[in-house]
């Protein structure tokens, strides 16, 4: 992701409905599996511009990890504490968080097992991971070059890059379902009228973005309640054994 579109996004993420909706729908799906009794050490690993770290500190103390400067310089003018380092070489020692987030983290980086098994070895046993991705190769579009994409995923293949890191799947669905005719639509176009690098994620009108906010934050009522049959995510909820195997994973072997 070039400069000018990173900044875009920092700048976005506060109000843009796809992250508020976002966030929405994933602290929905985290009150309903977590203890609200327990204090948790916290990572947001790729945390980009770190809005969700607020919403988090009710769960304890919220850390984030980010490879990008100008990332962790934003982030440490809001006030939160954030690490510059890498998703595939995770500066904290083993067992030392009980949730970690990858929000759309692993599609960024060529070596996702990697990063799966970085994730796995900073969990505490019986620790908590949630995973986002962007989902099903057909919206692959100008939107995933400009971001950095490496991939898409459709669940099958997110449930089995997680479960060989050696996590134990307690909940996976796609999302961003009820809005998923009008972006296929909007990418096929896009790839019928250019090859240009351009992302989805920019400001729009903001009766416009109240619109698809309120749209796309109606699937907290059934994120980790049913399985959404297809979306534009993809999402995965798991947690980390509370007796390991350490042959499990590719590097475990």
């Amino acid at each position: 992701m070039d400069s000018l579109l990173l900044r875009q996004h920092l700048e976005l993420e506060e109000d843009h409905w796809w992250f508020v909706a976002r966030r929405r729908i994933l602290l929905s799906l985290l009150q309903r599996n977590l203890s609200p009794e327990r204090q948790f050490e916290v990572l947001d690993a790729g945390c980009g511009g770190g809005a969700i770290m607020e919403s988090l500190r009710c769960y304890g103390r919220v850390q984030g990890l980010e490879i990008s400067k100008a990332a962790l310089q934003h982030n440490r003018e809001q006030g939160r504490e954030v690490t510059l380092g890498s998703v595939e070489q995770i500066p904290f020692t083993g067992d030392s968080f009980d949730l970690v987030l990858a929000l759309d983290v692993i599609a960024h980086v060529q070596d996702d097992l990697r990063a799966l098994e970085e994730l796995f070895r900073v969990l505490r046993p019986g620790g908590s991971l949630l995973v986002t991705v962007p989902a099903l190769r057909m919206l692959w579009s100008a939107h995933d070059m400009a971001n950095g994409h490496y991939r898409r995923y459709a669940l099958g293949e997110l449930r089995q890059r997680i479960e060989t890191a050696g996590f134990e799947i307690v909940d996976a669905t796609y999302f961003n379902t009820l809005l998923f005719p009008a972006i296929l639509a909007i990418r096929v176009l896009g790839r019928l009228r250019s090859k240009s690098s351009t992302s989805d994620v920019a400001e729009v009108p903001q009766p416009l973005n109240t619109l698809l906010e309120k749209i796309f934050s109606l699937e907290a009522r059934f994120v980790g309640r049913v399985r959404l049959p297809f979306g534009v995510s993809g999402l995965c909820f798991a947690r980390k054994p509370e007796r390991t195997d350490k042959r499990v994973g590719r590097r475990r072997k």
